[in-house]
C-alpha cells in the first residue's frame, strides 16, 4: 500500500513519524477500525500497542469475546496520530479524506465479515457525514451518525459501532454482549 499522500497530508504535523498501517491477517473476519494511532502506537509499530491504555483495554475486550489479537486486524482509519491538541475532537476532515485510500485498501484486503468502529470519529467516518467528502459511497454505511450498540449490516458486511477503548463508560458489558452474538451469527453463516 502507498502512504505517500496520506503522509502529506495525514502526518504533515510531525514528518519524524511515519503512517502507521494496520497489522492481522489478511483475510479475516474481523477487522478493528478505531479514529487514530498515538504517538506511542507509532513508536510501538502497533495500532492499539497492549502497552497503550486503549489498547490494553482492548486487548481485554478481545479476551471477553473469546479472540486473540492475531485473529484480528486491527488498524485506524487516520494513519497518523492527531495533534494532542485537537485530540478531543478527533481527526479532521483533511486527515480522514487523506487516508481514505489507504482504508479502503485495508478492507478490500481483509475481506471482513465484521468491522469493529471503535470511537466517535471511527463512527463518523462510516456516515454521510464523510462519504460525500469521498465522493464514495463505499463508506457510506450509515445517514446518521450510529449509536453504541446497534449494527448495521452494508454490502455484506457487519459494522459494529462500540465506544472508545479510552472512554467505554458503564455500558461495555451489554455491548460487548450483544457484539458477541452478533459475532457468533455472523461467523456461522
Amino acid at each position: 500500500m502507498n502512504t505517500h499522500t496520506c503522509n502529506e497530508a495525514c502526518c504533515g504535523v510531525d514528518q519524524s513519524l511515519r503512517p502507521l498501517l494496520g497489522q492481522g491477517p489478511a483475510p479475516a473476519n474481523i477487522m478493528v477500525i478505531g479514529e487514530a494511532p498515538t504517538t506511542q502506537a507509532v513508536k510501538a509499530g502497533t495500532p492499539f500497542a497492549v502497552s497503550t491504555a486503549a489498547g490494553a483495554t482492548l486487548e481485554q475486550w478481545l479476551q471477553y469475546l473469546g479472540l486473540a489479537r492475531d485473529q484480528v486486524y486491527i488498524t485506524n482509519g487516520v494513519k497518523c496520530p492527531v495533534p494532542r491538541s485537537s485530540r478531543g475532537s478527533g481527526p479532521s476532515g483533511v486527515q480522514v479524506v487523506s487516508c481514505a485510500a489507504l482504508l479502503k485498501q485495508e478492507i478490500r484486503a481483509v475481506l471482513p465479515l465484521l468491522v469493529i468502529l471503535l470511537g466517535a470519529p471511527a463512527k463518523k467516518m462510516f456516515t454521510k457525514s464523510y462519504a460525500p467528502a469521498w465522493e464514495d459511497l463505499f463508506f457510506r454505511v450509515w445517514n446518521d451518525y450510529p449509536r453504541p450498540g446497534e449494527p448495521k449490516t452494508h454490502r455484506g458486511t457487519v459494522y459494529f459501532p462500540l465506544p472508545h477503548p479510552s472512554a467505554s463508560g458503564a455500558r461495555i458489558n451489554e455491548y460487548l454482549d450483544k457484539l458477541g452474538l452478533v459475532l457468533k451469527k455472523t461467523l456461522s453463516q
